[in-house]
């Protein structure tokens, strides 16, 4: 899953982002896009827009990618 500092619950919005871990201010564009910070907490409240309903994370796509995998149409054909 992609993690976005706007989700986190270490950050702060007040017209600025604040990581209370890092003890940083970073801009709202930073926290609208994806992160590998290694202190991310997880928190469905979306950070810049509180009044709004929580991150519904998308369910994870189970269909494999190996393009030779062979598929039950391939062996009734």
């Amino acid at each position: 899953m992609a993690q976005f500092c706007r989700y986190c619950d270490h950050v702060h919005v007040t017209g600025f982002g604040y990581c209370d871990i890092k003890n940083k201010f970073y801009s709202l564009d930073h926290l609208a896009h994806t992160n590998d910070c290694a202190l991310y907490a997880y928190n469905p409240i979306d950070a810049l827009r509180k009044h709004r309903p929580g991150h519904q994370p998308r369910e994870e796509d189970l269909e494999c990618k190996d393009p030779n995998q062979t598929t039950i149409f391939d062996i009734l054909q």
